[in-house]
């Protein structure tokens, strides 16, 4: 700048040229900003390339957020998730599901605020929320991503450490956004097929609220706390929750509820 003000101060007799453009100027901007633009996105091009490719050996894991709980989808055994649509969600289809899609028969659902993946196995997780904004995050995984209404985002990762891992929304999406967490169990190959293999399907749940019996009368009361959201403060297991255990099984859990209000 010191340069600049010797080299162009005042000089009697000296004047201004004038020049309103300069092509060979504007080649040589063009060529450097656009050199120097493309060196810098290239590498961040190559990690986001590793991030939206998803190994073919992945684990499709669906996350279903709503106010203020999450729930779960695994595709069967034909690897496929099924259809699903918000128009088909009522008290006994929560996910929204296609009942005349046979793909969908199987997939496995997961009706609380815990998930269990497998240890070192990808996992590709498929994200859809059924009323505001959410945002499903796993901050040991380092795993975050929006959910918007009527769209599906995904995300993958590999999780590396067994262990115990918080879910959390970190979207402001009402008065309970603070409550609605949940736990994502990382665990070997063999214990987690054990587990996904103990959790209803699709076709199971539905087969189980069309059945007059003392069992449906239970699943309607599960299907009252997912409505209201009661899962949120509740649990339904005896672990530790803001408010106390929902007792949905024929042998109440200590200490139960005394009463099963929408609010």
């Amino acid at each position: 700048m010191h340069t600049d003000e010797m080299r162009y101060r005042h000089k009697e007799g000296a004047r201004a040229v004038y020049q309103p453009e300069s092509k060979k100027l504007e080649a040589w901007l063009i060529i450097v900003t656009s050199v120097g633009i493309a060196a810098m996105l290239a590498p961040g091009l190559v990690v986001y390339r590793g991030f939206v490719r998803v190994p073919k050996n992945a684990y499709e894991l669906e996350v279903v957020a709503q106010q203020w709980q999450w729930t779960f989808r695994f595709s069967g055994e034909d690897g496929k998730l099924g259809k699903s649509d918000i128009k088909f969600v009522d008290s006994a289809n929560p996910f929204g599901l296609d009942s005349k899609d046979p793909v969908g028969q199987d997939d496995v659902l997961i009706l609380n605020n815990d998930v269990r993946l497998p240890l070192d196995k990808p996992a590709k997780v498929l994200l859809r929320s059924k009323d505001v904004l959410h945002d499903f995050y796993v901050p040991q995984m380092r795993s975050k991503m929006g959910m918007v209404p009527g769209m599906m985002s995904y995300f993958w990762f590999t999780p590396t450490k067994t262990g115990k891992y918080e879910v959390l929304c970190a979207e402001y999406c009402g008065v309970g956004q603070y409550n609605m967490r949940g736990h994502m169990i990382v665990e070997g190959q063999a214990t987690f097929v054990q587990w996904l293999n103990s959790q209803p399907t699709f076709a199971q749940t539905l087969a189980t609220a069309a059945k007059p019996s003392q069992d449906s009368v239970l699943e309607k009361g599960r299907l009252l706390v997912e409505k209201y959201a009661c899962g949120g403060c509740h649990s339904q297991d005896g672990s530790a929750r803001r408010g106390c255990t929902v007792a949905l099984n024929s042998l109440p859990m200590a200490p139960a509820c005394s009463s099963m209000s929408p609010t």
